[in-house]
């Protein structure tokens, strides 16, 4: 069975802002900006699992930079 699944790759925003219960968040170039709208109800029920998933990855992220560094280093 195959998946059309839609994917929106939100790198850095350009804009964030909250109105009439949704937070509107602008993304992608400058020349070529999109607009990702979410309820803001149904995500601050979200918000525990979203923190912890993302305080985790970052954890990860920056130990794989450190021993990056840490590399670089002992080669001098």
């Amino acid at each position: 069975m195959r998946n059309n699944c839609n994917t929106t790759y939100v790198g850095e925003t350009l804009s964030l802002h909250c109105q009439d219960g949704e937070l509107r968040i602008w993304h992608g170039d400058i020349d070529d900006q999109k607009l990702l709208v979410m309820d803001v109800e149904h995500l601050f029920k979200d918000l525990p699992h979203i923190i912890q998933m993302v305080v985790e990855e970052q954890n990860k992220m920056q130990e794989m930079y450190l021993n990056e560094i840490n590399k670089s280093i002992n080669k001098l």
